[in-house]
C-alpha cells in the first residue's frame, strides 16, 4: 500500500512542489528516508516517530520507506515533516486517504507540537497557483498570511489536532481574510522635526524619497548623517497591500519577520565588515542578502569608505536593475533588490576637510587615495549628493534652551510629541504627505504612457505588458521618461549648458532629468522649469574637486543661464 501527500520547498524565492510517498515493505523494522534529503531532513525520521508516539499512534514495526520527489533536488527544509507524518497516518488508516487537494507545511517537535516555518507566505501563494483547495500549516505563521485569499488556510498547533480534524471530532480553525492593515511607520525612525538644522539635507531627503533616488551624504563626524538616514523611512510612502506581501515574502524566506506581516518599509544598516554573501545573498542554500532584505525600503551604508571596494562595485548592477541573479552549483535564483541606497561618508580620512572650525590633517596623497575609494561608475548611479555641515553651536544651544524652558511648563501647556517651537521644522507626516502625492503623480503619468496615452500629447508606443505600478522617476524606463517629461525653453537651455560644462555621461544626463522631474512633481507643476534644473544640479558633487559645484545655499555658485 502506498500513501501520498503534497508539500513544497523554497528554492531562492521560487517554490518547488514535493510529493511525499510512504510505503511499508517486508524486511527488518526501519524508517528509511530517500529522495536526496539534507541533514535536517535525515533527522526528521526521529522527530516524526516521536511525534506519532506522543499522539498515541503505534508505530508499526515494519520497513517504512519515505520518498521525496523529485529526487534530483536536495531538500534542506524541515517544513516537509508534517506532510511526512500525515502520509504515515494515511498509511495507518488514522486519516482519510483523500488529501490530494491539500498541502501540508510544518516542523514537528518530539511531543507532537508543530513549530513555525520559514517561507510560509511564498509556499501558500504557490499552493494557490497550483490550484490547491486547502493549506494546513502552523498557527504561528498566521499573521503573515492574513492578506492571502482564494485558498482555505487551516491552522494547527499539534499533530493530535490534525488527527481530530480528519476524524471529524474537532475541525481545525480556518484563517479568515483580514482587511489590509493601516500603514505603519518604522518605530525607530526619528521625526524630521527632531533634527536640528540641516534644512538643505532635509530637502535632499524629501527629493530622494519622492523620486526613489539614491542618496549620498558627505560631512564631518557628528553632523547628523546617521540620524537623517534613519529618518528617511518615516517620510517614504506607505506600503500598499501588494507591496506588503512582496516585502514579507523576502523576509519570510530569510526568517527575519518572525511569522508576521511586514507592514513598514525596511531599513537595513549592515556593518562595513559584512561579507559578500551577507550583502548580496546567495550561498549554498541561496538566501537573500541585505540588498534584498531592503527591498522597497532603505539600505543605509554608514562609513561608506570603510566598505571594501569590491563590495561597493558589486552594487552597481543591482542599483541599475533592481534585482540580483545568483548562479551557483545548486541552481540559479533571482532576488528583488529595489531599494533606496543611502550612504554616508566623511569628506576625508580625518573627517574635517573644508571644515571652518577644525583644520584638515590629511596630506594630498591621502586625499587622492581616499577619493579613489569610490569609483566613477558607482557615483554616477547616485542621483542626490549632499554636503552635510556641522550644526552651529549657537543653534544647538538655542534648541536645548527651548527644551529646558518647556520642561518647566505644566503638562497642560505642552502638546504631546511636539518638542520644537512652532514653525521651526516640519514633522515627518507632513513631508510624507507631499512625498506620497508626488509618487501618485508619477504613477498616474507613467500608467497613461504605458497604455499608449502620452500626457505630453505626442504619440508613443504602448507598454501595456510592463508593470507600471512600481515606477518612480528613478526607475521608469528611459524611453518613457523622455516621452512623458516636459521641459520649457529655459529648462532645455539650462540643461544643455550645464551638462556641457560638467561633461556629463549619458547616464548622468538622464539622471539629472529624473531629479528635475521629481522636483517638478513636488511643486505640483506640469513642466520642468529652469529653477528645477538648477536645483537638481545643486545635488551633484564632484568628489575629486573636494567641493560641491552648485551648493544650494550659495546662489553665486550657480552656473549662469545661457541666454535664450
Amino acid at each position: 500500500m502506498l500513501a501520498q501527500t503534497r508539500t513544497a520547498l523554497i528554492h531562492g524565492l521560487e517554490p518547488v512542489l514535493v510529493e511525499v510517498e510512504v510505503k511499508i515493505m517486508p524486511g527488518l523494522p526501519r524508517f528509511i528516508l530517500i529522495g536526496l534529503a539534507g541533514k535536517a531532513l535525515e533527522e526528521a525520521k526521529e522527530r516524526v516517530t516521536a511525534a506519532l508516539a506522543a499522539c498515541r499512534v503505534r508505530v508499526r514495526s515494519r520497513r517504512t520507506i519515505v520518498n521525496l520527489a523529485p529526487a534530483d533536488i536536495r531538500k534542506q527544509s524541515s517544513a516537509v515533516e508534517l506532510a511526512i507524518a500525515v502520509a504515515v497516518l494515511k498509511l495507518y488508516g488514522e486519516v482519510p486517504a483523500d488529501t490530494g487537494g491539500t498541502m501540508f507545511f510544518g516542523e514537528l517537535s518530539l511531543d507532537g507540537a508543530i513549530k513555525p516555518i520559514r517561507g510560509a507566505l511564498p509556499l501558500v501563494m504557490a499552493a494557490r497557483r497550483l490550484g490547491m483547495a486547502e493549506v494546513i500549516l502552523p498557527t504561528a505563521n498566521a499573521d503573515e498570511l492574513r492578506l492571502v485569499s482564494q485558498v482555505n488556510i487551516r491552522l494547527v498547533n499539534h499533530l493530535s489536532e490534525l488527527i481530530d480534524h480528519y476524524q471529524r471530532r474537532r475541525p481545525l480553525k480556518l484563517l479568515k481574510n483580514a482587511p489590509p492593515p493601516p500603514a505603519e511607520v518604522e518605530q525607530t525612525s526619528p521625526d524630521m522635526a527632531s533634527i536640528i538644522g540641516q534644512a538643505t539635507a532635509k530637502r535632499g531627503l524629501e527629493i530622494a524619497a519622492a523620486g526613489g533616488h539614491h542618496l549620498l551624504m558627505v560631512g564631518p563626524p557628528g553632523a547628523g548623517k546617521t540620524m537623517l538616514a534613519q529618518a528617511l523611512p518615516g517620510i517614504l510612502p506607505p506600503l500598499t497591500p501588494a507591496e506588503q506581501l512582496d516585502v514579507t515574502t523576502v523576509h519570510s524566506v530569510a526568517g527575519t519577520n518572525r511569522g508576521r506581516l511586514v507592514g513598514h518599509r525596511p531599513l537595513r544598516s549592515p556593518h562595513h565588515s559584512i561579507s559578500r554573501t551577507g550583502l548580496l545573498g546567495g550561498g549554498g542554500q541561496l538566501k537573500p542578502g541585505e540588498i534584498s532584505l531592503a527591498h522597497r525600503g532603505v539600505l543605509f551604508l554608514d562609513e561608506l569608505a570603510e566598505f571594501p571596494r569590491h563590495l561597493l562595485e558589486s552594487l552597481r548592477q543591482p542599483l541599475e536593475e533592481g534585482s540580483i541573479r545568483h548562479i551557483r552549483a545548486a541552481g540559479a535564483a533571482v532576488f528583488p533588490a529595489q531599494f533606496s541606497l543611502v550612504a554616508a561618508a566623511n569628506p576625508c580620512p580625518c573627517g574635517y576637510l573644508d571644515d571652518p572650525q577644525r583644520p584638515c590633517r590629511c596630506t594630498p596623497t591621502q586625499l587622492e587615495r581616499y577619493a579613489g575609494t569610490f569609483s566613477g561608475p558607482l557615483l554616477d548611479r547616485i542621483d542626490v549628493v549632499l554636503r552635510v555641515s556641522a550644526v552651529p553651536t549657537e543653534q544647538l544651544a538655542d534648541q536645548l534652551t527651548f527644551r529646558s524652558d518647556q520642561s518647566r511648563q505644566s503638562p497642560d501647556s505642552r502638546q504631546s510629541g511636539n518638542r520644537l517651537p512652532t514653525g521651526t521644522a516640519e514633522r515627518s507626516p507632513t513631508i510624507r504627505r507631499r512625498v506620497t502625492a508626488a509618487r501618485q503623480r508619477q504613477q498616474q503619468r507613467y500608467a497613461l504612457a504605458a497604455t499608449g496615452t502620452n500626457p505630453t500629447g505626442t504619440g508613443n508606443q504602448p507598454h501595456a505588458n510592463l508593470d507600471c505600478q512600481d515606477w518612480s522617476n528613478a526607475t521608469v524606463p528611459s524611453e518613457l521618461l523622455r516621452q512623458c517629461c516636459r521641459l520649457d525653453a529655459g529648462a532645455h537651455h539650462q540643461l544643455k549648458y550645464i551638462a556641457a560644462k560638467q561633461s556629463l555621461t549619458a547616464r548622468g544626463y538622464i539622471r539629472a532629468i529624473r531629479v528635475s522631474q521629481t522636483i517638478c512633481d513636488l511643486a505640483g507643476e506640469s513642466a520642468i522649469s529652469g529653477d528645477h534644473i538648477l536645483e537638481a544640479f545643486q545635488y551633484r558633487w564632484d568628489w575629486g574637486s573636494g567641493n560641491q559645484q552648485y551648493h544650494p545655499n550659495s546662489q553665486d555658485q550657480r552656473v549662469p543661464a545661457k541666454p535664450v
